[in-house]
């Protein structure tokens, strides 16, 4: 586990709360946005760090919230207050042969990645009211299949719920069989287009802080047989959708490079580390990790806290 960044980006986000709490307009000094990526089983790293941020009471205190493809329910869960009851999902549901089996490739049937079965996993147990009244915005990155561009889905507005937004930008290409039409769009797997939209989220969002949830190691390349597979499963998709998908690592990476040299925000990325990978079934594996996640920027944040606490005592000690 790596922290890369301003630590002041976490002591602001404890300022924005205690703002917040007293009713203080003056909380809109800070902007701060939540952004957590691809990565599929990875979601667990980004639901540890959820739950730590939960255990701290700053839920509600995201101006803006974007979630890319796994990144997406693991911040439905988070904003609807359930991240603590519900991230088992990853080590119980989804890290089951009913989400993901590489044996239906040839027996048939069922997709590989049944999202749909993951999805009413999902629609069965978020609150969705609690999303849709949370204070902070919240948008699903998705990928046009026809165009291959990418789309800010507000999961609030979607039809016919916010579940089918974040299904959306989870739903991988060719594996889970089906896209997801939307308002009469086609779309899949939002990191297609969108795997680190640092550019395209500050200039729409102007956040004055900046929360990565990488669900990766320090920028992970991928092999030779990765990229082959990966080309082998867009092939029959629109040239514009194959040109997105496959330069998606290298967007990633200079997004990334954008974000270290940009001035218009703090920020703060969350590199995690490499014991699990994006198809791990082992529950064991699965819990531990979001354990290590949750430990580790529980650690960041308690000294933010006590960093905005001793603060705080010098100006009224001041006074």
């Amino acid at each position: 586990m790596r922290f890369e960044g301003s630590p002041e980006v976490l002591r602001n986000l404890f300022r924005k709360k205690r703002l917040l709490d007293a009713g203080d307009v003056d909380h809109c000094r800070y902007r701060p946005l939540i952004l957590a990526c691809s990565g599929l089983m990875r979601g667990v790293y980004a639901g540890g760090q959820c739950r730590a941020l939960d255990r701290f009471g700053l839920t509600k205190i995201f101006d803006t919230a974007v979630g890319i493809s796994t990144g997406a329910p693991m911040l439905g869960f988070f904003l609807a207050g359930q991240i603590q009851q519900h991230l088992d999902i990853y080590w119980n549901e989804a890290g089951g042969d009913k989400f993901v089996s590489f044996a239906r490739l040839w027996k048939g049937g069922r997709p590989v990645a049944d999202t749909d079965y993951i999805a009413g996993v999902f629609r069965g147990k978020m609150d969705q009211g609690a999303i849709i009244r949370s204070r902070t915005k919240f948008y699903a990155a998705a990928t046009c299949v026809r165009s291959g561009e990418g789309h800010l889905l507000d999961v609030k507005k979607v039809a016919p719920d916010p579940v089918e937004a974040m299904h959306a930008s989870y739903a991988m290409p060719k594996l889970c069989g089906r896209v997801v039409t939307l308002d009469g769009t086609e779309y899949l797997d939002g990191a297609v287009s969108m795997s680190m939209p640092i550019g395209r989220i500050i200039e729409e969002f102007r956040p004055t802080d900046l929360l990565v949830l990488t669900n990766c190691a320090d920028e992970e390349k991928d092999s030779a047989f990765a990229n082959l597979l990966s080309a082998l499963l867009v092939h029959d998709f629109p040239e514009p959708f194959r040109r997105s998908y496959l330069s998606r690592n290298k967007v990633f990476a200079e997004e990334t490079q954008y974000l270290r040299k940009q001035r218009d925000c703090r920020y703060a990325i969350l590199w995690t580390d490499k014991d699990v990978g994006r198809f791990e079934r082992d529950p064991t594996k699965l819990e531990y990790a979001a354990v290590r996640a949750q430990a580790h920027l529980a650690n960041l944040l308690g000294h933010a806290k006590a960093d905005v606490e001793d603060e705080q005592s010098q100006l009224l000690a001041a006074e």
